[in-house]
């Protein structure tokens, strides 16, 4: 931070005449409190007199940046392709956050299986050889949509409850 160390002189002829002495020394003291600061300890600054000490550029309001980092930010999530959610930001609708997040579950899934296939077919492969059977398998993954089993519960409910309405 910068600062404006201003002294004023109260106007009398002692004052007047020692103004630019007071003002040397004044500046001279405020630089070395500020120098043993930067050394992270602490000095004392004191004046006497009319001194005023403000923070350059403290009367200043905060622009307003709420719309250009949310601009930024839609920019890198769609960048990334991670769903605003995984951020901690929350842009979607419920119904939308848990579509994106099943399917990135589904994916997430998919990669996993990809990643256990090998290990697996090494460990089958040497179990078929240890026991002397013929080598031939085959790994089989049930189908992963987790939507299409959120829909189908969702049908099963929506049945259930016109089934229930049609016979009261």
């Amino acid at each position: 931070m910068r600062f404006a160390v201003v002294y004023k002189p109260q106007g009398d002829i002692i004052d007047g005449a020692y103004a630019k002495e007071r003002g040397e020394t004044l500046a001279r003291e405020w630089s070395a409190a500020m120098a043993s600061s930067k050394d992270g300890s602490v000095r004392d600054f004191v004046a006497v007199g009319d001194v005023d000490i403000k923070v350059i550029g403290a009367d200043n309001t905060i622009p307003e940046s709420e719309v250009p980092v949310r601009q930024i930010l839609e920019q890198l999530v769609s960048r990334t392709g991670i769903p605003p959610f995984m951020l901690g930001l929350s842009w979607s609708s419920t119904e939308r956050m848990s579509a994106q997040q099943a399917d990135l579950m589904t994916s997430e899934l998919t990669a996993i299986r990809r990643t256990l296939e090998p290990v697996i077919s090494k460990i089958c492969d040497l179990w078929l050889r240890l026991h002397g059977r013929p080598y031939g398998f085959e790994i089989c993954w049930e189908p992963i949509n987790l939507q299409d089993r959120v829909e189908e519960a969702k049908a099963l409910l929506y049945k259930a409850q016109s089934a229930s309405l049609i016979e009261n």
